[in-house]
């Protein structure tokens, strides 16, 4: 289920990912496995009653800050407050496993992501000129949550 959630989101929403659909899609079954399997790693999913995903976001430990990552919800269900769930799932497993920071960043258009950002109660720090996989350049602003 991560993987075709995972490879929607990318193929709906390609110019605001770290990744793309063609990277990803080459990836073999073990690769998503290990994705799951991962300690310093944890995705969260919204569900609908059937089973159906359409939703998914992840959080990641590198260097002790908990990096918030891979944030997709599918269109039909944006703006019913998913989103601050998934942010409260993946701030509640930084604080379980001991992170003093969470962070987490968007592209500069991404009006919908620094709402739900800054709804959280992160707080901007800094923007970087990043080359997004759609080819072009653009800021990418990112934000903390200090723990």
């Amino acid at each position: 289920m991560l993987k075709q959630i995972r490879l929607e989101a990318l193929q709906k929403d390609p110019s605001v990912f770290g990744s793309s659909y063609e990277s990803e899609s080459q990836l073999p079954d073990t690769s998503w496995q290990e994705r799951l399997q991962s300690a310093s790693r944890a995705y969260f999913g919204i569900f609908l009653p059937d089973g159906t995903c359409i939703g998914l976001s992840a959080v990641a430990g590198k260097d002790g800050i908990a990096i918030l990552i891979a944030s997709y919800i599918r269109v039909e269900h944006r703006g019913k407050g998913l989103a601050a769930r998934l942010f409260s799932a993946r701030i509640n497993w930084a604080r379980i496993n001991r992170y003093p920071k969470v962070t987490v960043s968007h592209r500069a258009d991404n009006a919908p992501s620094q709402a739900a950002i800054l709804r959280a109660g992160f707080v901007f720090t800094h923007t970087e000129t990043h080359l997004w996989h759609d080819g072009l350049p653009a800021d990418e602003y990112f934000y903390e949550l200090i723990l």
